[in-house]
């Protein structure tokens, strides 16, 4: 299992949009990772509905944040943008 815990993952996002692949696969990459993320918050028994609920929204503000900030390149943020748009997706 992968890991559930947002600042974890909000880390692997952070490695993948400064890697050096082409953007749309750092694109697909962080989608992959937000998508085995919310997988992983539902298989996980120990977990109740409304921590998942917050570990999402935790993970969520902090895409956005990184998203709205302006110290990453575009190409960065456009790849935060991408793992937001997943997370939200994966709410409905």
């Amino acid at each position: 299992m992968a890991s559930i815990i947002p600042h974890q993952v909000y880390g692997e996002i952070m490695e993948i949009a400064g890697s050096d692949e082409p953007l749309q696969k750092r694109r697909a990459r962080a989608e992959k990772r937000i998508a085995q993320f919310t997988a992983d918050l539902k298989a996980a028994v120990f977990v109740s509905p409304t921590r998942g609920r917050l570990s999402k929204n935790y993970l969520a503000r902090d895409l956005r944040q990184e998203f709205n900030s302006q110290d990453p390149p575009p190409d960065q943020r456009v790849v935060f943008l991408a793992a937001s748009d997943a997370l939200a997706e994966s709410e409905d």
